[in-house]
């Protein structure tokens, strides 16, 4: 199983922000008859099914498990930490304009899919968590801990040149 945000209330690289409460308004239902996941939004590589979803003041959370017949090359890359992103595929049903960012404030969405990226639009909806049966669990612990001193470490070297 996987785990993280598929959406998050962090503005986007468009400008966008989802708000949590435009998934409490029955734009789940569907999605939950199938709650399919994808890779890269292509409807014809299916890689598996969300198991759980919860709404919660971040954004959507999710936990989703990859198919043993998922492309290979998807899983292992999922595994290896290299794919861990998530986004949204949707419908927009609401939505403010905002001009500060030249994007919306979606307030009302129906979810289509899900899907593993390569590069999310929303730098946030990130895998958080990864259950691996055949990986002992203090590998895991500690590959994901690397991976938040790598993402730490970025935002503080991102700091300082903009600080400079």
């Amino acid at each position: 199983h996987i785990t993280g945000y598929a959406s998050t209330k962090d503005f986007d690289r468009a400008g966008d922000t989802i708000m949590p409460e435009a998934w409490t308004k029955g734009g789940l239902n569907n999605f939950e008859k199938n709650p399919i996941i994808l890779f890269n939004h292509n409807y014809d590589k299916p890689i598996g099914r969300a198991t759980g979803l919860k709404v919660t003041e971040n954004g959507l959370e999710m936990k989703a498990k990859i198919s043993k017949s998922a492309p290979e090359n998807v899983a292992t890359l999922v595994k290896e930490g290299i794919l861990g992103a998530f986004s949204v595929g949707f419908r927009i049903k609401d939505a403010d304009y905002l001009e500060e960012t030249d994007g919306l404030k979606i307030k009302d969405a129906e979810l289509f899919e899900v899907s593993v990226v390569s590069v999310p639009c929303n730098q946030a909806a990130t895998l958080d968590g990864l259950e691996l049966p055949n990986w002992p669990g203090w590998l895991v612990t500690i590959k994901h801990l690397s991976h938040t001193l790598i993402a730490f470490n970025s935002a503080v070297n991102f700091l300082i040149y903009a600080i400079l």
